[in-house]
């Protein structure tokens, strides 16, 4: 599975270090866009998904630690660059 990192997910939109009400505001932006979109799905860095991967997405990256993970891994370059 590829790293999928919410920052570039948004284009610039999400600037580390990441919170909670960023998040959740960019959730909000991504399902309306999609609701916008004449299909099901919406493509976001060569990659389609749809309104039930983004909610999951969204709700994995709220929960637990993985919030504190993609602000760790975004402030490695190394590490960026490798996933």
């Amino acid at each position: 599975m590829k790293y999928l990192s919410p920052t570039s997910l948004f284009g610039g939109i999400l600037v580390p270090p990441l919170d909670k009400k960023a998040i959740q505001l960019a959730r909000k932006k991504l399902l309306a866009e999609l609701e916008l979109a004449d299909g099901d799905t919406i493509d976001i860095d060569g990659s389609s998904y749809d309104k039930n991967e983004i909610i999951r997405y969204f709700e994995e990256l709220l929960a637990g630690n993985y919030l504190e993970y993609h602000n760790a891994v975004s402030a490695d370059k190394v590490l960026l660059g490798f996933l």
